[in-house]
């Protein structure tokens, strides 16, 4: 993980709060919107080979989807925990080397 972004995505929740959308990224949901379609048209066909593959991708969104949701709602709730023992300097001084 390239460590200014995650120090810039850092400052960004000390400033506005862990939300939904800054938390996962524009990534994460065109990812799963991709797994969805893709699941869609295999669980459509007649073979049932192909069904059985998109039953698969149907579990595989499933799974990750629930853990991705548990991860930032367990993030979200220790946030203010962290924000107290993060030394905001170091963070700060990262950000300014990197740059």
């Amino acid at each position: 993980m390239d460590e200014k972004r995650y120090c810039e995505r850092l400052m960004h929740f000390r400033e506005s709060g862990i939300r939904f959308g800054t938390y996962f990224g524009r990534r994460w949901f065109v990812v799963k919107a991709l797994c969805i379609i893709v699941m869609v048209l295999l669980l459509r066909t007649e073979d049932v080979v192909t069904w059985s593959f998109g039953f698969v991708v149907m579990v595989y969104l499933i799974g990750v989807i629930a853990v991705s949701l548990r991860t930032f709602f367990l993030v979200k709730k220790r946030w203010n925990l962290e924000v107290k023992f993060t030394d905001w300097n170091k963070v700060q001084e990262c950000i300014n080397i990197k740059e």
